[in-house]
């Protein structure tokens, strides 16, 4: 449940007026509970990974707009951790063109 609190504070603090978080039941939150259970258990996301793709996804100006439940954030979960790596790098800093042109050439 310690996620549910999460994803609800974050959005009661972007607009506690959303019908999202003033409708808020027991059974809505039993239902968000077994969404994060399923991104752990089923997708192997860790507590921490969740929590932090949250913050990503509330930091972020479109995001938070479409990130208003779990389900959301499992259904755009690699949009959102393709936002988070830059497209153009490489873990060893240089261009993905840059890597392929050294592939190639040895």
């Amino acid at each position: 449940m310690f996620l549910v609190g999460e994803l609800l504070e974050h959005l009661k603090q972007l607009n506690p007026n959303l019908t999202i978080v003033k409708g808020m039941t027991q059974e809505r939150q039993k239902k968000w509970a077994n969404s994060f259970r399923l991104m752990r258990e089923q997708d192997k996301h860790s507590l921490q990974e969740i929590a932090d793709m949250i913050d990503c996804a509330i930091k972020d100006e479109f995001w938070r707009k479409v990130i208003l439940s779990p389900d959301n954030l499992r259904k755009h979960w690699d949009k959102l951790a393709m936002k988070r790596t830059p497209a153009t790098a490489t873990t060893s800093g240089t261009s993905w063109q840059d890597e392929a042109r050294k592939r190639f050439s040895d």
